[in-house]
C-alpha cells in the first residue's frame, strides 16, 4: 500500500461544510479554477505543517508539509491533473459546486445585477448584447458571461466537471 501524503481521510473526523480551503502560491491556478466552480478557496501560506489548524484544508505542492493531516498535497504539475485529483480524492466537494458564482480574483460571492443597474458601467456593445450581469462587492467589478467564460466552461466540460 502506498504511503499517504497529507490529508488522511480515514483518521480525520471532518465534514465538507466545516472545512475552509486555503491554497498557497504553488497551486494558484488551481485556486482560480476551484473558484470558477464555486468553491470558496482563500489564499494563504503555512511554513510548517504544525501551523495548519484543524478545519483548514491547506492545498499545496510543498512536500515538506505533508506530515499534517490537514494538508492536501498535489504531486501533479498541471492544473487539469490537479483538479481531477482533488475531486477524485475528495468527491464530497462535488456537491458544493456552484459554477461562476465567485469572483476569481478575491473569492467573494457574486451578486446578480439587472441590465439597468449596470448602465454606463460596461462597454456599450456589452450592454446591448448581454442581459445577465454579476457584480463583485469587494473588487467593485462587473462580469458577464462572455467569451472568457465560454472558454472556461469548455475546459471544465473537457475535464468532466460540468455537464
Amino acid at each position: 500500500m502506498p504511503k499517504k501524503l497529507g490529508l488522511d481521510l480515514d483518521n480525520t473526523n471532518w465534514s465538507v461544510s466545516e472545512v475552509q480551503l486555503v491554497g498557497d502560491h504553488t497551486v494558484g491556478r488551481l485556486t482560480k479554477w476551484l473558484r470558477a466552480l464555486g468553491l470558496s478557496v482563500e489564499e494563504g501560506d503555512f511554513s510548517r505543517a504544525q501551523d495548519v489548524p484543524p478545519g483548514i484544508l491547506f492545498l499545496t505542492r510543498k512536500r515538506a508539509l505533508v506530515s499534517s493531516p490537514w494538508v492536501f498535497f498535489f504531486p501533479q504539475d498541471k492544473v487539469e491533473e490537479q483538479i481531477k485529483y482533488f475531486f477524485q480524492q475528495l468527491p464530497a466537494f462535488k456537491r458544493l459546486r456552484r459554477p461562476f458564482s465567485r469572483c476569481l480574483r478575491c473569492n467573494t460571492l457574486l451578486e446578480k445585477k439587472t441590465k439597468e443597474e449596470v448602465f454606463g458601467q460596461v462597454p456599450d456593445y456589452i450592454y446591448e448584447t448581454h442581459s445577465v450581469f454579476y457584480w463583485c462587492a469587494k473588487c467593485q467589478k462587473i462580469f458577464w458571461p462572455g467569451s472568457h467564460r465560454k472558454r472556461m466552461e469548455a475546459c471544465l466540460r473537457r475535464w468532466g466537471l460540468l455537464p
